[in-house]
């Protein structure tokens, strides 16, 4: 008996078109990976190119099937069984590229975890066994009850991404806020175009989801032609392919995403538990003053270590007198600290009321310790030098007390007062 291909007719002249149109979307994924950013093109970019080969020999095959019908030669059967195969690998393909690009590999990071993969390949296997078993099913087999474990693999599949995208436009956005905290315009940033990229991904996810059920719900209710529901699934999946192709290409921003995250991490790691929304607002990540990124940029420098406290870079010791505490000569020291922070130069003018009076000597020598400490190259060559000076300073004060205690105080003299101390240190008191 003889199949009715009337169902069937001219459908091979729809995927013509198509097999053209993914047959440019190939060339160009080759030629954009292999050969105009080769450079920067990762492990994602690369394995991305079975998408586009497989609908294309998916497509070519489509052709010579229903041209074919009613399938009777050993020719067409071989096409048949060519086209089978492919069927099973297109679809659980096609949802394995989705949610890799969601999970960001290659993109915001160069690995998935152990648990990440063993989720992927559990759901990898669903998706091949729901294919397999719709395909296989009876033909006079009730079509809801066989798509049931397709649908779960769906739903199983769609969860995993969308969690995925959720937790990098988390990571995505602290990255920005860390770049505002810089003083760096973050929309102007690798992590923006990525983020923007994550963003779009969700709505072409979003979109395929809708097109997908409308498609099977609208050709079910209506009984359309089979060549409507492969038009539409076809317009459908070329449309969403190469929108999320075009925004993942391999181009010079991957290479320069890993210098911006090298950049702020540790910030970014800190602000990412008091993130729990995935909008942005530009006025906060791009406000007048704000530098521009560019890849050129240092890192920023490690302020205080933890503490986030300014480093001390001198320290000076003046051999005061004994001004009526009846201590030794010398028993007590006037020091001065060179601070970097500005705010700590605010309190030296406060402490500069609460030290003790010095002689004029000490002027002096805190002069020759200043002076000793930034001649030299780094602070443990000044530090040296200070003490070597402190020493002598010491010595000198011991003689300028015993020349006092000696000599009548003459007329006229003005004592000194700590305006003697440079500006821009503060003072202390502290025992020798």
């Amino acid at each position: 008996m003889a199949r009715d291909c009337s169902p069937y007719a001219d459908v091979q002249t729809v995927f013509i078109p198509f097999f053209l149109a993914w047959v440019f979307a190939l060339a160009f994924w080759v030629y954009n990976t292999f050969f105009r950013n080769r450079d920067v093109a990762n492990s994602l970019h690369k394995g991305l190119t079975w998408l586009p080969a497989v609908e294309c020999v998916y497509t070519f095959l489509c052709i010579f099937y229903y041209a074919a019908c009613p399938w009777e030669s050993f020719g067409s059967q071989l096409v048949a069984a060519a086209l089978l195969m492919v069927v099973i690998l297109k679809e659980p393909l096609n949802l394995l590229c989705l949610l890799l690009v969601s999970k960001g590999w290659c993109i915001t990071r160069d690995s998935l975890s152990y648990s990440e993969n063993r989720v992927i390949v559990v759901t990898v296997l669903l998706l091949y066994a729901s294919v397999v078993f719709e395909l296989f099913a009876p033909n006079n087999a009730t079509s809801v009850f066989w798509m049931i474990p397709i649908i779960v693999a769906y739903i199983v599949m769609l969860v995993n991404a969308s969690m995925s995208m959720w937790t990098n436009l988390r990571i995505l956005k602290s990255q920005l806020l860390a770049m505002a905290q810089l003083n760096i315009d973050a929309l102007s940033t690798p992590a923006y175009a990525k983020y923007v990229m994550f963003k779009r991904l969700a709505i072409a996810t979003a979109a395929y989801v809708a097109m997908e059920l409308a498609i099977h719900i609208s050709t079910s209710l209506t009984r359309s032609p089979a060549y409507v529901f492969l038009l539409c699934h076809q317009i459908m999946e070329l449309s969403v392919a190469v929108f999320i192709g075009v925004q993942f290409r391999a181009r010079p921003i991957h290479s320069v995403f890993q210098q911006m995250q090298a950049f702020g991490m540790q910030l970014a790691e800190q602000l990412l538990p008091s993130v729990t929304t995935i909008s942005i607002n530009r006025l906060e990540l791009s406000a007048p003053g704000m530098v521009e990124w560019s890849d050129k940029m240092a890192a920023p420098p490690e302020h205080g270590g933890s503490t986030g406290e300014e480093p001390m870079t001198l320290i000076v010791v003046n051999p005061g007198g004994d001004d009526g505490d009846g201590g030794e000569p010398g028993s007590r020291v006037q020091t001065a600290v060179r601070s970097n922070s500005a705010a700590q130069r605010s309190d030296a003018s406060a402490s500069e009321s609460m030290a003790p009076v010095a002689s004029p000597a000490a002027a002096l020598n805190s002069a020759l310790i200043s002076a000793a400490f930034t001649s030299s190259p780094t602070h443990a060559a000044g530090r040296a030098a200070a003490d070597a000076v402190r020493g002598g300073a010491a010595n000198r004060a011991r003689q300028d007390t015993s020349t006092r205690e000696q000599a009548p105080a003459h007329a006229g003299m003005i004592p000194a007062t700590s305006d003697h101390v440079p500006p821009g240190f503060m003072t202390s008191t502290s025992s020798a």
